[in-house]
């Protein structure tokens, strides 16, 4: 084998695995991008359902206030409108943070199937400074 067939045989060689390793970042990025399209419509779907509980508990209110004879009923009303709220408040917070979990469990899949970001191999072009804009300062004498 001469020289110029090794080094054109080393060369197809690193492009083989220069392609590869790009077909195996772009199928990695293609499914993240996949999976969290696919998260992010669960959660919006989970988060339309609870705001249609959120409504739920003021329409309650305003029938039970509607049909309130008293000052007490009224304030019952409240205080049970008031409890409600507040347990989804609670929930809430339990779904964020699943919801965060979630699209961190995908990123984290991600980069354990391939996805290597800021990790290739391939030279970086070199960095250009820009020429300093220094004054030139006289020296003068006082």
């Amino acid at each position: 084998m001469t020289t110029e067939s090794a080094i054109t045989a080393a060369t197809a060689k690193a492009e083989q695995v220069g392609f590869g390793r790009l077909k195996n970042q772009t199928k990695a990025m293609a499914d993240l991008q996949k999976n969290l399209l696919l998260t992010c419509e669960e959660i919006g779907e989970e988060w339309a359902n609870r705001l249609q509980s959120e409504a739920e508990v003021w329409s309650t209110l305003m029938g039970k206030l509607a049909t309130a004879r008293s000052a007490p009923d009224c304030f019952g009303a409240y205080s049970d409108c008031l409890s409600q709220r507040l347990q989804l408040a609670a929930d809430d917070s339990r779904r964020l943070m699943g919801d965060y979990q979630r699209v961190a469990q995908n990123l984290t899949d991600a980069f354990s199937n391939g996805l290597y970001p800021g990790r290739d191999d391939a030279p970086r072009p070199a960095r250009v400074e820009k020429p300093s804009a220094k004054k030139s300062r006289k020296h003068t004498r006082r």
